[in-house]
Protein backbone atom coordinates (compact mmCIF):
# COMPACT_ATOMS: atom_id res chain seq x y z
CA UNK A 1 0.00 0.00 0.00
CA UNK A 2 2.67 2.46 0.87
CA UNK A 3 4.78 2.08 -2.70
CA UNK A 4 1.11 2.84 -4.31
CA UNK A 5 0.88 5.86 -2.78
CA UNK A 6 4.68 6.69 -2.89
CA UNK A 7 4.08 6.12 -6.79
CA UNK A 8 1.05 8.06 -7.43
CA UNK A 9 3.19 11.00 -5.52
CA UNK A 10 5.99 10.29 -8.33
CA UNK A 11 3.82 10.71 -10.56
CA UNK A 12 1.53 13.54 -9.77
CA UNK A 13 4.91 15.38 -9.34
CA UNK A 14 6.45 14.14 -13.24
CA UNK A 15 3.55 14.07 -15.09
CA UNK A 16 2.96 18.05 -14.68
CA UNK A 17 6.65 18.41 -14.92
CA UNK A 18 6.41 16.61 -18.47
CA UNK A 19 3.50 19.02 -19.53
CA UNK A 20 5.34 22.30 -18.57
CA UNK A 21 8.59 21.26 -20.37
CA UNK A 22 5.80 21.03 -23.36
CA UNK A 23 4.49 24.04 -23.01
CA UNK A 24 7.64 25.71 -22.67
CA UNK A 25 8.76 24.95 -26.35
CA UNK A 26 5.26 25.76 -27.39
CA UNK A 27 5.79 29.35 -25.77
CA UNK A 28 8.74 29.69 -27.01
CA UNK A 29 7.74 29.35 -30.59
CA UNK A 30 4.89 31.98 -30.02
CA UNK A 31 7.63 34.50 -28.91
CA UNK A 32 9.43 33.46 -31.75
CA UNK A 33 6.70 34.46 -33.77
CA UNK A 34 6.15 37.54 -32.01
CA UNK A 35 9.58 38.83 -31.82
CA UNK A 36 9.90 38.03 -35.76
CA UNK A 37 6.34 40.16 -36.68
CA UNK A 38 7.81 42.91 -34.33
CA UNK A 39 10.93 43.09 -36.85
CA UNK A 40 9.38 42.76 -39.67
CA UNK A 41 8.39 46.20 -41.38
CA UNK A 42 5.55 46.64 -44.33
CA UNK A 43 7.08 49.09 -46.63
CA UNK A 44 3.48 50.75 -47.43
CA UNK A 45 0.16 50.12 -45.65
CA UNK A 46 -2.56 51.70 -47.39
CA UNK A 47 -6.30 50.84 -47.31
CA UNK A 48 -9.71 52.72 -48.13
CA UNK A 49 -12.90 51.22 -46.31
CA UNK A 50 -11.50 47.86 -46.69
CA UNK A 51 -13.14 45.30 -44.41
CA UNK A 52 -11.41 43.17 -41.91
CA UNK A 53 -11.59 40.30 -44.23
CA UNK A 54 -9.51 42.05 -46.93
CA UNK A 55 -6.92 43.37 -44.40
CA UNK A 56 -6.47 39.81 -43.27
CA UNK A 57 -6.11 38.38 -46.66
CA UNK A 58 -3.46 41.44 -47.48
CA UNK A 59 -1.75 40.54 -44.14
CA UNK A 60 -1.38 37.20 -45.39
CA UNK A 61 0.13 37.79 -48.61
CA UNK A 62 2.85 40.52 -47.48
CA UNK A 63 3.93 38.43 -44.10
CA UNK A 64 3.39 34.95 -45.62
CA UNK A 65 1.89 34.01 -41.71
CA UNK A 66 -1.02 32.03 -40.91
CA UNK A 67 -3.42 34.67 -39.86
CA UNK A 68 -6.96 34.01 -38.89
CA UNK A 69 -9.92 35.83 -37.57
CA UNK A 70 -11.68 33.83 -34.69
CA UNK A 71 -15.51 34.43 -35.40
CA UNK A 72 -16.88 32.71 -32.21
CA UNK A 73 -15.33 34.97 -30.03
CA UNK A 74 -15.80 37.69 -31.00
CA UNK A 75 -19.40 37.29 -31.98
CA UNK A 76 -19.72 36.34 -28.36
CA UNK A 77 -17.72 39.33 -27.07
CA UNK A 78 -20.36 41.39 -28.94
CA UNK A 79 -17.84 42.71 -31.96
CA UNK A 80 -19.48 42.19 -35.73
CA UNK A 81 -16.40 41.77 -37.35
CA UNK A 82 -18.04 41.64 -40.61
CA UNK A 83 -18.64 45.58 -39.76
CA UNK A 84 -15.30 46.51 -39.44
CA UNK A 85 -13.66 48.36 -42.15
CA UNK A 86 -10.40 50.36 -42.09
CA UNK A 87 -8.79 53.55 -43.47
CA UNK A 88 -5.22 53.51 -43.20
CA UNK A 89 -2.26 55.15 -45.16
CA UNK A 90 1.56 53.84 -43.18
CA UNK A 91 4.55 53.65 -44.13
CA UNK A 92 7.61 51.72 -42.42
CA UNK A 93 5.99 50.43 -39.90
CA UNK A 94 6.37 46.59 -38.20
CA UNK A 95 3.83 44.08 -38.57
CA UNK A 96 3.16 43.57 -34.57
CA UNK A 97 2.98 47.51 -34.27
CA UNK A 98 0.01 47.20 -37.35
CA UNK A 99 -1.66 44.56 -36.32
CA UNK A 100 -2.01 45.58 -32.37
CA UNK A 101 -2.65 49.06 -32.81
CA UNK A 102 -4.46 49.45 -36.28
CA UNK A 103 -6.87 46.39 -36.71
CA UNK A 104 -6.86 45.43 -32.84
CA UNK A 105 -7.06 48.02 -30.12
CA UNK A 106 -9.51 50.40 -31.81
CA UNK A 107 -12.25 47.51 -31.86
CA UNK A 108 -11.82 46.15 -28.52
CA UNK A 109 -10.00 43.04 -30.28
CA UNK A 110 -6.72 41.48 -29.12
CA UNK A 111 -3.49 39.64 -30.89
CA UNK A 112 -2.85 36.17 -29.85
CA UNK A 113 -0.11 34.13 -31.47
CA UNK A 114 -0.04 29.90 -30.98
CA UNK A 115 2.51 28.08 -32.49
CA UNK A 116 2.74 29.40 -35.94
CA UNK A 117 -0.57 30.62 -36.24
CA UNK A 118 -1.81 34.64 -35.29
CA UNK A 119 -5.48 34.90 -34.10
CA UNK A 120 -7.21 38.18 -34.27
CA UNK A 121 -9.76 37.25 -30.92
CA UNK A 122 -11.44 38.91 -28.67
CA UNK A 123 -9.78 39.97 -25.77
CA UNK A 124 -11.21 37.63 -23.06
CA UNK A 125 -10.01 34.52 -24.99
CA UNK A 126 -6.98 36.21 -25.47
CA UNK A 127 -6.41 35.45 -21.89
CA UNK A 128 -7.00 31.59 -22.23
CA UNK A 129 -9.03 29.10 -20.48
CA UNK A 130 -9.07 29.72 -16.28
CA UNK A 131 -7.28 27.03 -15.04
CA UNK A 132 -8.04 25.82 -11.11
CA UNK A 133 -5.59 23.74 -9.14
CA UNK A 134 -5.84 22.28 -5.78
CA UNK A 135 -2.85 21.57 -3.76
CA UNK A 136 -2.68 19.57 -0.46
CA UNK A 137 -2.07 21.35 2.47
CA UNK A 138 -2.55 18.66 5.22
CA UNK A 139 1.00 18.14 6.02
CA UNK A 140 0.88 21.89 7.06
CA UNK A 141 -2.07 21.58 9.78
Amino acid sequence: MRSLTILLLALAVLLPAAALDADAGTKAKDRALTLQLKKQRLTKVQFKESSLKDVVKWLRVATSKNIIITRAPLAKAGIDWQDITYTVALEKVSVWTFMEEVIAKPHDMAVQVKGNIVFFTSKGDSYGKPLTRMYAISHIT
